[in-house]
């Protein structure tokens, strides 16, 4: 019966270890998400008016050219924000009119530009002049846009706004020779361009693009990485693509996030962003290890009171050579009532 009593209590008490360990999780996870959502939130701001501010400085300029696209770009401070690695300006253009864009911007500094179009007619978005990390300025580029149709949609729809307007997720142009990896979630910022100064020639006129490339790996595992305590799997997806199954970012990169994730929305770019956060093992290691031992020292009550219980019957007595000895007992009449040893 005493063990039975120790079992039942010892049960009872791991069990509201565990369910104790279960609300623990998940005031973790919530305050978690609500950090990860406060951190994401910011470096969405942080980048929408980066783009805001350089697209602003190059409309005040008299005349749009690699050295003063590269003077306006003070605001960007590409280099620090280390999602990002490639900016461009980006021009529509005719299939007619390709000989005398590609003329104009060789003048401004894209010396070597070639024009590459996708097709043989129609509107094509030019990339004109691209800056990439690695490169201390703009250089010529010539890539055709319009061949991602996530990247040429995104720049209608900034136009139409007037905003900052991110693509629906997808691969990048200089990635798409290589093996679609989780790496290469990526999508594109852009930012219409209009001359703004009283004083240029094409004041209120549209001057093109500004288009900011960057990795959602990169962007979600930057923030995360000091919020989550390396316990818990992250991500990031587009719930605005049609059917609600936009490519995801994770963290760390290519976990997979259970259903039964802690979910929250972020409106940024012009998109609803889907962050998930669910609680990995490392998590729940304290709770299980506080649950074992809660058996251990359940274990360890029942069997003292087992041997006290003895002690207080006359069946066993302490002895020197060991925590409790069966000692012989025998009745008047001389009966060995016991006489084996208990340890």
């Amino acid at each position: 019966m005493i063990v039975l009593l120790g079992l039942v209590g010892t049960g009872l008490s791991a069990s509201a270890s565990r369910r104790a360990n279960e609300q623990w999780a998940a005031r973790t996870m919530d305050a978690r998400a609500q950090d990860a959502k406060v951190t994401l939130s910011d470096d969405f701001d942080r980048y929408a008016s980066r783009l805001h501010a350089f697209a602003a400085a190059a409309g005040t300029r008299e005349r749009l050219d690699a050295a003063s696209l590269w003077d306006s770009a003070a605001p960007l401070d590409l280099p620090s924000l280390p999602a990002a690695d490639v900016v461009s300006f980006v021009v529509p253009a005719d299939t007619g009119q390709i000989p005398q864009v590609q003329a104009r911007w060789r003048t401004r500094g894209a010396t070597d530009l070639l024009l590459r179009p996708a097709d043989s007619t129609g509107l094509h978005l030019f990339a004109v002049l691209t800056w990439t990390v690695s490169e201390g300025g703009f250089a010529a580029d010539g890539n055709d846009l319009v061949t991602t149709s996530a990247v040429a949609d995104s720049l209608s729809d900034s136009l139409a706004r007037g905003a900052v307007t991110a693509s629906p997720p997808y691969q990048l142009l200089r990635d798409g020779g290589r093996p679609s990896q989780p790496e290469q979630v990526s999508t594109v910022l852009s930012m219409p361009v209009y001359g703004t100064a009283a004083d240029v020639p094409d004041r209120g006129r549209f001057r093109g693009w500004m288009v900011l490339g960057l990795s959602l790996q990169d962007f979600l595992s930057g923030n995360v990485a000091g919020t989550t305590a390396g316990d818990a799997a992250v991500s990031l997806r587009d719930a605005s693509s049609k059917g609600g199954n936009g490519a995801t970012a994770t963290y760390p990169p290519g976990s997979a996030v259970a259903v039964t994730a802690k979910r929250t929305d972020i409106y940024a770019w012009n998109r609803v962003w889907e962050l998930s956060l669910a609680a990995d093992v490392g998590l729940l290691r304290h709770g299980s290890g506080s649950e074992r031992s809660t058996w251990a020292i359940g274990a360890v009550i029942t069997v003292l009171l087992v041997g006290l219980t003895l002690i207080a019957a006359g069946l066993v007595e302490p002895v020197p050579t060991g925590p409790f000895r069966l000692r012989a007992r025998r009745s008047r009449k001389g009966r060995t009532v016991a006489g084996n040893a208990l340890f």
